[in-house]
């Protein structure tokens, strides 16, 4: 029992359960119902209202869009779609690019900035007003605004915004402005400017060109009391009572008055204004217009002035009709020609031309009908009484308000004394320019502006320009540029002060060249009153004296310069001949004083070897002193040559030590040279430069004391060689060290020098240096401290053909005096001197190699012996008397037949130059050797110009 009645209560309370849930759900599903019917109504209702909006955007051509920035998609709504011509589609989500394309090309680049800057801007406004391009080419104005959204990291992400069509107020607006501009151009058409008053605030409003009339800022408000203040007193009464007299009828007004602006300024106004009244008929305000009249009045003004100047001038002031009659005669008239007005007016203008100049009116009358205009034409008139009068008109054609010409006005001044005071003064005129162009000064004249008005002849034929090129300030282009600023200053300074003035300069002539002139002005003082009127200058051609002035100062000078020098190379040629002198008698008084000896002693004793050698040692000192004077001759004169080959300087440097080591090892001095191996060859003249380097080995042995020391260095620098010869010498004084390379200049040229020479030996070194593109220099401590000479040769490029090609035997491969002599057995040589020792030289030192010597001592018996002997050689002197050699080989290489005209010759003379030698050659003879003469040079000669192979 007690189940069933558990039972039966969980049966009962399932079933109140089951009700529970039964009446909750019909509750749930009534409020459902009840939501649902409520939805639809606010879904009817936003349906309805979104249809209002619609069609209220729609009616006020606003559209609304959407940007969503992360997908670059731009949603429109139908207004906006329709205004930018897309498709619903693409009004759907489109990127931005694609209406941005649609936007005018001039409004897109403001509208992508205006995008960018509400981008990064912290409001994110986007507002502008742009141009949209339409398909069928019309222009729709859009003003647009928008508000960036930014999600919670203020990353932008979309951008609404609505879109307005205002092209009907930009159209408003247009219309508006270009009507204001059409009236402010009607206004500015007729130089008038618009102004109002209001009567409640008395405040005046001015127009741009209104304020500019009144002087004041357009922005600034004006009461009438203020802008009484800038009429006169009289003006501004005036003013008031018209103005109160407009308001009270309502009539327009019209006033001109005198206007103050505040700048000072004074001006003449028209306004003209009208009463404007509200709807109750009670005045508002007036508006109107003013103009500035003031060119208008000082018109009036002159047109006033000028009828009282015509009335009252002394000249005829006459007008005419196109048909010569005359309709108007002024007082001035009346005293000039004697007809009162009643007798000239009315009457035709003949009535006062002569009758031989009857034809000028008729021409007269042809010019002004076309308009032109006759200026101070001088012709003669008649008088009442039939004088005739010398008058210079002037005419003008009268034209009416259409322009056309209806008449002519003329001004008749009577010239009569005018003209004999002109007639006299031109006379002058011609007088004065008649002597002024016959006298040999040049003359000019300028006026108040310091331009030049007037040159006579003299001036027109010295400078070959016209008068209207040196007119006015062309005369300034016959000065030369270093003396016009000195001219202008003085001529300036002359002509503000009224004072005359004096001055040198040059004058460019008509050959063009520059002459002195000495320019003489005065001021002229001709004006009325005694008022200055310019200048009158004369020029006088002080050239030759100027010149001559300077060349007896030049002739002063040199003479004085010439003086000194002579003295100065006085002194300088006598110790050079004392020098010489010396120099060569030292050796000549060993050379004779041995000679003497040798006679006393037995041959091939030692005195007798001794004596030989001192003799030729001294002959060849001597041999090198006359060297010496040749080369400087030769380098004086320019004729020095070079035979520019390949040179190896580190060979030329070996050949020259060789030379000098005796000297050296006799006087114990220490020779040392460092050469270095990487100094190429150089192009030069190897003689040239071994006599260079000789000379200052030699300098430097004779000046080194016994234990000294000489180095030499040869090293490459830059872009050139250097070779450096020092030596523990007795240096050189400061002071000297300038002339050191100087001809004829020596340290000591006293006669108690120690150390001997011409002085010639380092200047021969400077001039062959320079020759090959070098120099030297010197250094030296100073005295008792060395010295160091250093030469500086130029590098050049010495090609691989050259170097084979002209190469000659280095100085160390060639000894002559071991290369053994051709016999000259079976030869005959003619030797011709004039003098006999010479021809007895010559004559033993061809037969000790075998030859047979023929002597001839003149050019006559040359050829003579030539004729009669089997000559096989000519060896001849230059210098004879009567008939030299250059004549006696000339006249051998004419013989017939051929075997004397081709015999070989030698040319053996004292006349050792480079030209003697060319001349020499050039004459006919096939060698050219200078005494004295190497014995063995010569025997050399001889065999090679016969062709004799070497043999014992």
């Amino acid at each position: 029992m007690a189940d069933e009645e558990e039972q039966r209560r969980l049966r009962s309370a399932a079933l109140k359960n089951a009700e529970s849930i039964l009446a909750a759900r019909q509750r749930v599903e009534r409020e459902l119902l009840d939501a649902k019917e409520a939805l639809e109504r606010k879904t009817e209702e936003l349906q309805d209202v979104r249809a209002r909006l619609e069609a209220t955007l729609r009616a006020a051509e606003i559209g609304t869009w959407i940007w969503d920035i992360r997908q670059d998609r731009v949603v429109l709504d139908a207004n906006l779609a329709n205004m930018f011509e897309v498709s619903p589609e693409v009004a759907a989500g489109a990127p931005l690019q694609s209406y941005l394309a649609a936007i005018h090309p001039e409004d897109r680049p403001r509208v992508q900035a205006a995008i960018a800057q509400a981008l990064d801007s912290e409001n994110g406004r986007y507002e502008l007003d742009f141009r949209l391009l339409r398909s069928d080419g019309s222009i729709r104005w859009l003003a647009v605004r928008g508000q960036v959204q930014r999600d919670a990291t203020g990353t932008a992400t979309h951008l609404p915004g609505v879109s307005i069509d205002i092209t009907a107020r930009k159209q408003a607006e247009d219309a508006v402005r270009e009507s204001a501009e059409r009236l402010q151009l009607t206004l500015a058409a007729g130089a008038l400017g618009d102004w109002s008053w209001d009567a409640k605030t008395d405040l005046l409003s001015l127009g741009t060109r209104a304020a500019e009339i009144f002087g004041v800022c357009a922005d600034a408000p004006l009461t009438r009391a203020q802008i009484r203040e800038l009429m006169t007193a009289e003006d501004a009464e005036r003013m008031n009572a018209v103005f109160e007299d407009a308001l009270k009828n309502g009539a327009d007004f019209h006033l001109e008055y005198r206007l103050v602006r505040p700048s000072g300024e004074h001006c003449w106004v028209a306004a003209r204004g009208r009463p404007v009244y509200d709807a109750y008929g009670a005045p508002s305000g007036v508006a109107g217009v003013v103009q500035d009249i003031t060119e208008r009045k000082q018109s009036e003004a002159i047109r006033n002035r000028l009828a009282d100047v015509v009335a009252s001038s002394d000249d005829a002031i006459i007008s005419k009709t196109l048909d010569g009659v005359i309709t108007s005669w002024n007082q001035g008239a009346e005293r000039i020609f004697g007809y009162s007005p009643d007798e000239a007016i009315g009457q035709p203008v003949t009535l006062l031309i002569p009758p031989d100049h009857i034809d000028e009116e008729a021409a007269i009358l042809a010019r002004l009908r076309r308009g032109e205009r006759i200026e101070h034409y001088e012709t003669v008139r008649r008088r009442k009484d039939g004088t005739i009068l010398d008058v210079s008109l002037s005419v003008s054609p009268m034209r009416d308000v259409n322009g056309e010409i209806i008449g002519a006005s003329k001004i008749a001044r009577d010239v009569t004394h005018q003209k004999r005071a002109d007639e006299a003064l031109q006379a002058s005129n011609q007088r004065f320019r008649l002597m002024a162009d016959s006298a040999p000064a040049l003359i000019w004249m300028s006026d108040l502006t310091k331009a030049c008005t007037w040159f006579n002849q003299a001036w027109l034929e010295f400078t070959g320009r016209t008068m209207e090129q040196e007119l006015g300030f062309g005369w300034v282009q016959n000065i030369p540029p270093e003396d016009l600023d000195r001219f202008l200053q003085i001529y300036t300074e002359s002509f503000d002060a009224r004072t005359a003035f004096k001055m040198e300069h040059r004058l460019g002539c008509h050959d063009g060249s520059s002459r002195w002139v000495i320019n003489n002005a005065v001021p002229l003082f001709e004006a009325a009153h005694g008022g200055f009127s310019g200048y009158i200058g004369s020029c006088i051609d002080i050239t030759e004296l100027r010149q001559a002035a300077r060349e007896r100062e030049h002739l002063l000078q040199s003479e004085r310069a010439a003086r000194t020098e002579a003295e100065r190379l006085g002194r300088l040629k006598d110790e050079f001949l004392a020098t010489l002198s010396h120099e060569l008698r030292t050796p000549l008084n060993a050379i004779l004083g041995w000679a003497t000896l040798l006679r006393r002693v037995p041959v091939g004793s030692d005195d007798h070897l001794k004596g030989l050698e001192t003799i030729e040692r001294n002959a060849r000192v001597q041999t090198q002193i006359i060297a010496d004077l040749l080369d400087m001759s030769g380098i004086i004169s320019g004729k020095v040559q070079l035979d520019v080959q390949p040179v190896d300087l580190r060979e030329v440097i070996s050949a020259a030590l060789d030379a000098v080591r005796p000297s050296a090892d006799a006087k114990k001095v220490r020779l040392r040279a460092t050469l270095d191996a990487k100094v190429g060859r150089i192009r030069g003249d190897a003689n040239r430069l071994q006599q260079v380097l000789w000379n200052l080995l030699t300098n430097a042995v004779k000046f080194t004391p016994a234990g000294g020391r000489i180095d030499v260095v040869l090293e490459r620098v830059n872009s050139h060689v250097e070779i450096a010869v020092e030596d523990s010498g007795i240096g050189i004084k400061p002071e000297f060290l300038a002339f050191v390379f100087d001809r004829f200049r020596q340290a000591d040229a006293s006669i108690t020098r120690r150390h001997g020479g011409l002085g010639l030996g380092l200047s021969i070194v400077k001039h062959l240096v320079e020759l090959h593109g070098g120099s030297v220099r010197v250094k030296s401590p100073g005295e008792g401290q060395g010295s160091t000479f250093i030469v500086a040769l130029p590098i050049s490029v010495v090609r691989s053909d050259d170097a084979g090609r002209h190469e000659r035997p280095s100085f160390a491969e060639v000894d002559l005096f071991s290369v053994k002599l051709p016999s000259l057995a079976g030869i005959t040589v003619l030797i011709v001197d004039d003098e006999p020792d010479a021809r007895v030289l010559i004559s033993r030192l061809v037969e000790e190699r075998g030859a047979r010597a023929i002597v001839a001592g003149s050019g006559e018996e040359t050829l003579r012996l030539l004729a009669a002997e089997s000559i096989d050689i000519l060896v001849s002197d230059i210098g004879m008397p009567d008939y030299d050699g250059y004549r006696l080989i000339q006249a051998i290489r004419a013989l017939d037949p051929k075997r004397l005209r081709n015999i070989p010759a030698i040319a053996l003379t004292a006349y050792a130059r480079a030209e003697d030698r060319q001349r020499a050659l050039l004459a006919g003879y096939q060698m050219h050797l200078s005494k004295p003469v190497e014995p063995r040079e010569l025997v050399a000669g001889i065999a090679s110009l016969v062709n004799i192979q070497q043999r014992p």
